[in-house]
């Protein structure tokens, strides 16, 4: 039975996926994962965050969170999952070991790895 990628998140992360959306929400994971973020109560147009999410978004991550310190999580196992699918797909367009491990910064052992492990799935 094929993984639900969503299922490799936490409930704190599918909180936040429902807050502000799945893109807003990986954003947030990419550039916070791992730390603490302080959601302001007052929303300021120049705030570090509009840079990386839309104000409209930021709007709701205030009014949800606003006044509190929120953990970011680093979500290693869904990125990990989604890394195999990508070296998955680059596998059936015919790309060798050595080709995938340089595009994706891994070693060939570890792409022969990703490929035995999805042996017989679709």
């Amino acid at each position: 039975m094929p993984i639900n990628p969503q299922d490799l998140l936490s409930n704190r992360t599918k909180e936040l996926i429902q807050v502000v959306g799945y893109d807003a929400a990986i954003a947030l994971v990419n550039h916070f994962g791992g730390r603490h973020l302080n959601i302001p109560k007052k929303l300021k147009h120049n705030h570090l965050l509009v840079s990386l999410i839309d104000f409209s978004v930021f709007e709701k991550l205030c009014k949800y969170y606003g006044g509190t310190v929120l953990e970011i999580d680093l979500c290693t196992r869904f990125f990990c999952h989604q890394k195999q699918l990508l070296i998955m797909d680059s596998v059936k367009l015919g790309m060798t070991n050595a080709q995938l491990a340089k595009q994706f910064n891994t070693t060939e052992r570890q792409i022969r790895r990703v490929k035995q492990s999805h042996r017989g799935k679709p």
